[in-house]
């Protein structure tokens, strides 16, 4: 899936769900709106960074200065082969795709073999690290109420529970639903954590479970118990399909479907199973 795809199917989903309460023609102008000058609300503070960035380097450059930074960054980097366990020509690619990074982003090479650490020990895999690290510190640098701590924790487990390593369109798509929702980007962020297991047990995409994240976020409802209830509501539906209750027939009745269509519906499309039962609710 693209990034503008994901991007836009992230917005689709966090409308489709806004059926829990909310009006959707409004909030539908508004994203389009606030999509459009996304892109520069988020990398603008780069743009500055680096100027100042490369003039302090200039001003400040000197044979000595050179040989130091270059063993501060073997240093630095020491975790990260460490942790991630990467050999041979993997490990020059890897360092340079960091120190890339510190020259575009305002951390320095440390902080960002840190983070490339902390990611490894998450178990994100080698050749993911820098966009995991780019993501991390470009979200962070830019959110009110997201925390270092708690960004490296929250992609990585959505990352290892979902299967998506595609980070930036991660990012990016909390970013897009985050500007018109009632929720901040710190809920959405906590409650898509939660939500993660239950999306990864049923099927549902990485962009589907921030929508629905969302949604949740905006109703105000505790993240751990939108897991535990989305956890019951699984363990209901696969039981009825299994013959183990007999609820297959309450919310074939509650759908307005027959019981061969529900089934089906959960089977295939878990998430568009849940949009209608929030909505006939």
């Amino acid at each position: 899936v693209s990034f503008q795809k994901q991007q836009r199917e992230a917005e689709l989903t966090s409308l489709k769900y806004a059926l829990l309460g909310r009006q959707t023609e409004d909030l539908s102008k508004s994203t389009s709106s606030a999509a459009a000058s996304l892109p520069t609300l988020r990398y603008a503070m780069y743009d500055v960074a680096r100027t100042a960035g490369i003039m302090s380097a200039a001003i400040a450059g000197a044979g000595a200065g050179l040989l130091a930074a270059s063993a501060s960054y073997e240093t630095s980097f020491t975790a990260v082969e460490r942790t991630s366990g990467v050999t041979g020509a993997a490990v020059g690619d890897l360092r340079d795709d960091l120190l890339g990074l510190a020259r575009v982003i305002p951390q320095s090479f440390g902080e960002i073999s840190d983070l490339a650490a902390r990611g490894a020990q998450l178990g994100v895999a080698s050749d993911n690290l820098a966009g995991f690290t780019e993501t991390v510190a470009q979200f962070v640098a830019t959110s009110d109420t997201v925390t270092l701590d708690q960004a490296v924790e929250a992609f990585g487990r959505i990352s290892n529970l979902t299967g998506d390593s595609n980070f930036n369109a991660l990012g990016s798509a909390i970013t897009l639903v985050g500007v018109n929702a009632a929720a901040t980007e710190g809920q959405i962020v906590k409650t898509t954590q939660e939500l993660a297991p239950f999306a990864a047990s049923a099927g549902i995409a990485s962009h589907e479970v921030i929508g629905l994240a969302t949604a949740v976020a905006s109703l105000g409802q505790p993240p751990e118990r939108a897991r535990s209830a989305f956890l019951s509501l699984q363990a209901t539906m696969d039981g009825a399909l299994a013959g183990t209750n007999d609820k297959l027939n309450v919310f074939a009745d509650l759908l307005g479907m027959t019981a061969e269509e529900t089934a089906k519906l959960w089977k295939n499309d878990p998430s568009q199973f849940i949009s209608s039962f929030a909505a006939a609710l």
